[in-house]
């Protein structure tokens, strides 16, 4: 995008740019949108994130993770960089903010696996229509020793896998 007093065919397009952005020239809403859409009104360092959250879920997508701190991928400290989101340091848009977030980027490893085990007993309950006995394995996961551990408050899971499980009728004491 066009930087201040930046020029194309005699017209200051950084000038009108940034008149628009902070409405001292007006334009249609529909050409207000279609700039916005392309991501004219985003700063740099706005622009700088976005392209390294692009990286991040290009990392899980590849290696089925996050990036550890100081993890490097294609030249980029992912590691640090989402640590410094996770921690209110470095800014990135709400939009990237809740991607992130929905593909379970802020979660610890822990409550990460947690999670995995608890879609395991959906899975279970699908195609079953029951839930595991304890020691009942599936896929290679102890589901009947996890799901009793979760029963009796050994092992604690989110609140929202609590009404995952709820939600198929399994009641248990919080």
């Amino acid at each position: 995008w066009p930087k201040r007093n930046d020029q194309y065919k005699g017209v200051n397009l950084g000038n009108f740019l940034n008149f628009v952005k902070n409405n001292v020239t007006k334009i249609s809403n529909e050409d207000y949108d279609i700039l916005k859409e392309k991501g004219a009104f985003i700063s740099y360092n706005e622009c700088k994130a976005h392209q390294k959250v692009l990286l991040l879920l290009d990392f899980y997508e590849n290696f089925g993770r996050w990036p550890k701190r100081n993890d490097q991928y294609k030249g980029v400290n992912l590691g640090n960089f989402l640590n410094f989101v996770k921690n209110n340091v470095t800014k990135v848009s709400n939009e990237d903010y809740d991607i992130l977030k929905e593909k379970g980027a802020f979660i610890s490893h822990n409550e990460y696996k947690k999670h995995q085990k608890v879609l395991l007993l959906l899975e279970f309950y699908e195609n079953f229509g029951r839930w595991p006995k304890r020691n009942e394995q599936y896929k290679g996961v102890n589901l009947g020793n996890f799901l009793n551990f979760v029963k009796n408050n050994v092992t604690k899971i989110s609140n929202g896998d609590y009404s995952a499980l709820r939600k198929k009728g399994f009641l248990i004491k919080l």
